[in-house]
């Protein structure tokens, strides 16, 4: 697990510090550029723990319910929360990025697919179902908040 210094910086270089941190982020201009800096620059296990992360707060907002989402990412109830008590916060980050996020048409298709994945393997005994048996079992486990 990451730990901070128990030495604090001074405020002016905390500050400065962070604003080129920030500007860092916002010169990456490609989705490749960013892969690369995170390929580099984070552990696997925080590869994965954003990604989840941030796929929590995409399904919240297309309606589905925490044992579902901690089902489908197998993740815990107590991850979902978290990341739900943020994004019921309405906090802007969260929100900026799912917005941006659910407009991309290769977005539609992830979250379609992932439903698809996630009942068909989820209903016992059936190895294929119906799409139309998909989208009906999709409709009836969403919980809008």
């Amino acid at each position: 697990m990451s730990q901070v210094s128990k030495r604090k910086l001074l405020p002016d270089i905390e500050k400065r510090l962070f604003e080129n941190f920030w500007e860092m982020f916002a010169d990456i201009k490609s989705a490749k550029e960013i892969k690369a800096f995170f390929e580099d620059f984070l552990s696997a296990t925080e590869k994965v723990m954003l990604a989840k992360r941030m796929t929590i707060a995409i399904l919240f907002s297309q309606g589905y319910d925490h044992r579902s989402i901690s089902s489908i990412l197998k993740v815990s109830t107590t991850t979902v929360n978290n990341a739900a008590k943020y994004l019921q916060a309405k906090t802007p980050g969260y929100q900026l990025l799912v917005k941006k996020y659910l407009q991309k048409e290769s977005t539609k298709e992830f979250l379609e697919d992932l439903a698809k994945t996630f009942y068909r393997f989820s209903s016992p005994g059936k190895v294929f179902m119906e799409e139309d048996a998909i989208r009906a079992k999709l409709r009836h486990r969403k919980k809008v908040f």
